[in-house]
């Protein structure tokens, strides 16, 4: 450690510079300065020599600077106000007779310290947020499969079948003819048709009545790795349901010009909104759903 210098230290705004890219650090020992880079230790000490200045000036004593600066600008710093006194006296910063021994460059000053390491801080936590944020999508783009249409598949007519049953189950019992089924492993995990008048309940479509009793047997709110087949095209809502679900992909049948969320009407497959990839086979036995719907409401426009 050198000893006490015969001239005054001097407080440059090179000092300060270095101070704010000293201050991310947390709980930096007082005492490991001894044993710092001579630049870290003469920017340390100059920020608290400025306090001290500003103290004096102000007809107050310049240890109760320092005390503000470990409060402020320095409390990145672990020690206490006698261990910085202690250096500053060992390294000439206060002379014999206890007096600050430094001088301040024009134009520095502990208000605009702090507003520079607030504005580093914030500048700080900008950029980790950024850098989260950016993870985050990459691990989004990574995880998530590919969004859009996929061909049919070996098996998609058997469900679809299945599908269709429950869908002439709800024409018969007065209901929209729409069923869905949804397959897990090559199985049947659950069944749904159209029961909304029946049940009193607007949310009792066939895809949500199917993943309402698959989860239920499954015992889990999520169905990753199933396929949902649905004799027509499914809306918004359960559209929705399907991906808080995590359904994987979705077969249908007919499209829905009007409330189809699948392309038919407007398009949430792959919409950020859902915040899941949807794949889906479009098509598969339509003309067999259509001829079920067309003859429902042919029906009802009768008076059947």
């Amino acid at each position: 450690m050198e000893g006490p210098l015969p001239y005054p230290e001097r407080v440059e705004k090179a000092d300060a510079e270095r101070f704010l890219e000293l201050s991310i650090r947390k709980g930096w020992p007082v005492a490991a300065l001894r044993i710092a880079p001579a630049a870290d230790r003469h920017a340390v000490l100059a920020v608290s020599a400025l306090y001290a200045a500003e103290a004096e000036k102000a007809g107050k004593r310049g240890s109760d600077g320092v005390v503000r600066f470990l409060e402020n600008a320095g409390s990145f710093l672990k020690g206490t106000v006698d261990d910085l006194l202690a250096l500053a006296r060992e390294t000439g910063w206060i002379d014999r007779e206890g007096r600050l021994n430094a001088f301040v460059s024009p134009g520095l000053s502990t208000g605009r310290v702090e507003a520079e390491i607030e504005f580093a801080e914030v500048l700080r936590s900008k950029r980790r947020l950024e850098a989260r944020a950016a993870l985050q999508k990459k691990n989004r783009e990574v995880n998530s499969k590919p969004s859009g249409i996929v061909p049919e598949e070996p098996g998609d007519e058997a469900f679809m079948r299945e599908a269709l049953s429950e869908a002439k189950q709800a024409g018969e019992e007065g209901e929209v003819p729409v069923g869905a089924v949804l397959v897990m492993g090559g199985k049947i995990i659950g069944r749904g048709r159209n029961a909304p008048i029946r049940l009193h309940d607007p949310t009792a479509h066939a895809e949500i009545r199917a993943i309402r009793e698959a989860a239920e047997r499954l015992g889990n709110y999520r169905l990753e790795g199933s396929t949902l087949y649905v004799t027509l095209e499914p809306c918004p809502m359960c559209t929705g349901a399907i991906a808080e679900a995590r359904v994987e992909r979705v077969v249908f049948g007919a499209s829905d010009e009007r409330k189809g969320a699948f392309g038919g009407a407007v398009n949430l497959g792959s919409s950020p909104a859902v915040r899941r990839s949807i794949l889906v086979t479009k098509g598969v036995l339509a003309e067999e759903s259509l001829v079920l719907l067309k003859k429902f409401f042919r029906s009802k426009r009768k008076g059947d």
